[in-house]
Order: C-alpha cells, then sequence, then structure tokens
C-alpha cells in the first residue's frame, strides 16, 4: 500500500510539471543555420530542473524536478550578431524533451545561470525556444544549450536545430587591431632627409657610371 502511495505521488508530481503541448513551434528549412544529432543513452545523468519562460539576464527561476537521473547532452552556442535564441528539439527515437540555455553550465547546480527553459513548444514532446520567446543572446558570448530527457526512462535520438545566425561552438573574440604608432615631425623631416640624401647619392653614381 506505501508503495501504491509513492507510486501515485510521483506520477501526480510529473504530471503537474508538464505542460500542455499547443505551439508546435519549429525552424523553418530556410531558416536552419545548423544542426547536431544527439543520442541521449543515460552516459551523463543529473537532477534537473523545471520551468518555462527566458531571461537574459541568466537567473530565470526554476523548481527542482521530480525527475531525478535524466539523461543529458550540453553543447556550446554563440549568436555573431546577438540575435534572439531560436532553438528546436526535433525528435527521433526519444520521446520527451526538455531543452534549457545557460550562460553556465554546472550539472551539479542547474539552478544557477538558467537564461530560458522550453518543455513541450516544439512539434510533439519536442522543445523548442524560438526568437518570439525574447532571449537575446549577447554578441561574441556563448551559451550551453542542455538536451535532457524529461524523466530517467526517457532516452534515444533527436536533432538540435538552430536558426538564425546561431552556431555551435564558443564565440571566437577578435583581438583588437594593432594600433600604428604615428610619426612625429621630428620623424617625418629626418625621414624626407634621408630620401633626399639617397636620391642624391643614386644620381652622382648614375652620372659616373
Amino acid at each position: 500500500m506505501k508503495y501504491l502511495i509513492m507510486l501515485f505521488i510521483a506520477i501526480s508530481v510529473n504530471a503537474a510539471e508538464k505542460v500542455a503541448d499547443t505551439k508546435n513551434l519549429t525552424i523553418s528549412p530556410s531558416a536552419i543555420s545548423a544542426t547536431m544529432s544527439g543520442n541521449l543513452d543515460g552516459t551523463n545523468t543529473y537532477d534537473r530542473v523545471f520551468g518555462n519562460g527566458v531571461d537574459s539576464g541568466c537567473a530565470h527561476p526554476t523548481s527542482d524536478s521530480s525527475s531525478n537521473g535524466s539523461s543529458y547532452d550540453v553543447y556550446e552556442i554563440h549568436s555573431p550578431s546577438g540575435q534572439n535564441a531560436d532553438i528546436e528539439v526535433q525528435l527521433g527515437t526519444l520521446g520527451d524533451s526538455l531543452v534549457f540555455v545557460y550562460c553556465s553550465f554546472d550539472p551539479l547546480n542547474p539552478m544557477n545561470m538558467v537564461a530560458g527553459v522550453d518543455d513541450d513548444s516544439g512539434a510533439g514532446f519536442g522543445s523548442a525556444i524560438v526568437p518570439a520567446d525574447g532571449l537575446a543572446l549577447t554578441a561574441g558570448t556563448s551559451y550551453f544549450v542542455v538536451v535532457a530527457g524529461f524523466n530517467s526512462t526517457e532516452l534515444g535520438t533527436y536533432d538540435l536545430v538552430l536558426g538564425g545566425d546561431l552556431q555551435f561552438g564558443p564565440a571566437v573574440v577578435l583581438a583588437p587591431p594593432t594600433p600604428v604608432p604615428a610619426l612625429g615631425n621630428t620623424t617625418l623631416i629626418l625621414l624626407l632627409l634621408s630620401l633626399v640624401v639617397m636620391a642624391s647619392l643614386y644620381m652622382k653614381k648614375k652620372q659616373n657610371n
């Protein structure tokens, strides 16, 4: 009886976390900038958190989830021009996903530095954070996308799709150009005198020949 009560509570908590899928948002093929295939196989697991929404200040509130041991993958991304996040998890054999955007990700502290999280805004039980959600990414800054299974039994393949100008990998920060030292008046005069002397020597040598 005690086991049945605990099972009922666990199911109820998971059901309370589930957000109804009403958006079915997908990135159009013409807007896709990069795609990465993944497979949640249980190699990496953590005590995932839950929430829905975005915060460009990296402080979106989340709550502890009842789904301990969820499998996850991490991807570093960036937006060269600082566009809004356009991210979708397209399900393969994976049945139910969540997607998180972190400014810095630590699996031991998954409530920290959350910029965005979505459960079911993608197709089916897939996840998506789209430009209309308003998650502005800072140009030249790396972010970390975490794809997680809804619970510990959710394993399988998926595609992580980026839109706009988003790209996989760390942001490349270009070093500022090295300034060319300005020549002072004295330096310019000496340079001109040197050129005059060299020209004079060349003409004399040419006349002697």
